[in-house]
């Protein structure tokens, strides 16, 4: 206690005057102050420092891209076989399994999408379609390959001396038809090296909100950097007999994704999962979630795929809206044709070139005008960059008209 502590005689009596120096460090905690009691008025000037507050995660703290399922640019819906049909950036895995499910993006009431706070108002639900009742080598999955350079932070890998490994803590909202125990996994890149956790035990048609920290790991598999993959996560959906795994909560050598307890989501038909609000953070506890503004988490998905199609048009659709317009200027086969993606990719894309009635690999003749006349196979090559492209192959269209095309660029 400070030499100069009052006592409580002191205070009761005449000294009614309490300083810094009165107080004895660590006593007032908080429980011992009122709610709201502390208020912007009674702070001093200046007396909240930079040093004074945890900040370790604050800002862009969200290693997930595009958790609440805002961003859909390929559809609202489709069914994947390893891929990404709906929502950005999420992939369903079906490991080669004969079973299948639909994504969708599905937002307001649709399907009981609303969390009880109503924080977020999209979703991405997934249906099984074709179920797969017996277990078998196959998985089923969500998942989200995390990028090299944004995992890197945690350290894991490094095993230097004297170092802490820093912890991750996963968090999502989630409501499923089939009770059970779900199986969470992190993956160094090559899937050489696996941490497998369980979540609680969950119940059926109730939005539930997951919470699992990570320890950090110090093999050095999971050291990656640059922009290829650097951890790959998974919620899975129906554990296999070749990648599941007794061994929980610790870094393990092998390829496993679920736990033994894992229930089989995949073999009833018809079967809903609903999730949003997915984080992935630095640190032992789940912050509330990190919502970015609409522009920026577009921009930051349109690093992995972007397309010429306008908000609300999808790749196929026959549409003008968004197209490349410009005039063929003599009949020569190759023609510079400048495309600038709206931000750099994160590697040289897969580029897929589509008319205005939706057929790929063609372009439109659009004759003297502005609509769709005909289609003219062609292909693209030349500089197929991070920032775009420049070159279309094969056209035969006549000099003088007008030619028209959609694109996507994928560098998932």
């Amino acid at each position: 206690m400070a030499t100069n502590a009052k006592n409580l005689a002191e205070l009761l009596n005449t000294d009614t005057t309490v300083k810094v120096g009165d107080i004895e460090d660590g006593s007032v905690t908080t429980a011992k102050l009122a709610a709201s009691a502390v208020t912007t008025a009674k702070v001093a000037d200046n007396a909240v420092t930079s040093a004074k507050l945890y900040a370790s995660n604050v800002g862009r703290r969200n290693m997930i891209i595009n958790g609440d399922m805002r961003i859909a640019q390929r559809g609202t819906s489709g069914t994947p076989v390893d891929s990404l049909v709906s929502v950005d950036r999420f992939r369903g895995r079906t490991y080669g399994g004969s079973g299948r499910f639909t994504m969708a993006q599905v937002s307001g009431g649709d399907g009981g999408v609303n969390i009880p706070n109503g924080e977020f108002p999209y979703a991405c639900k997934l249906t099984v379609t074709t179920p797969a009742a017996s277990e078998d080598a196959y998985d089923y999955s969500i998942a989200q390959y995390i990028e090299a350079d944004t995992f890197a932070k945690l350290g894991w890998g490094r095993n230097e001396a004297g170092e802490t490994l820093k912890k991750c803590t996963i968090s999502f909202h989630m409501k499923t038809s089939v009770a059970g125990v779900y199986s969470v996994s992190l993956r160094s890149n090559g899937a050489g090296r696996s941490i497998v956790k369980e979540t609680p035990s969950i119940s059926a048609d109730t939005w539930t909100k997951v919470a699992l920290t990570f320890d950090g790991a110090s093999n050095t598999s999971w050291r990656a950097l640059g922009s290829g993959t650097g951890a790959l996560f998974e919620i899975n959906l129906g554990k296999s007999n070749a990648k599941a795994t007794s061994t929980l909560n610790t870094d393990q050598a092998g390829n496993f994704v679920a736990s033994t307890n894992q229930v089989r989501w995949i073999a009833t038909n018809g079967a809903t999962f609903f999730i949003t609000g997915v984080q992935i953070e630095e640190g032992d506890t789940a912050t509330d979630f990190e919502h970015l503004p609409y522009q920026e988490s577009l921009a930051m998905c349109q690093r992995y795929y972007t397309t010429s199609y306008d908000q609300g048009h999808y790749p196929g659709q026959a549409t003008g809206q968004g197209a490349i317009f410009s005039r063929y200027a003599s009949n020569v086969s190759n023609q510079p044709q400048s495309i600038q993606f709206p931000v750099s990719m994160r590697g040289a894309p897969t580029v897929t070139i589509y008319s205005l009635d939706g057929t790929s690999g063609h372009i439109s003749n659009c004759a003297t005008g502005y609509s769709h006349a005909s289609n003219d196979a062609v292909g693209i090559s030349g500089t197929i960059g991070f920032k775009g492209w420049s070159k279309l192959n094969a056209v035969t269209v006549t000099a003088g008209n007008i030619i028209a095309l959609h694109y996507t660029a994928e560098a998932e």
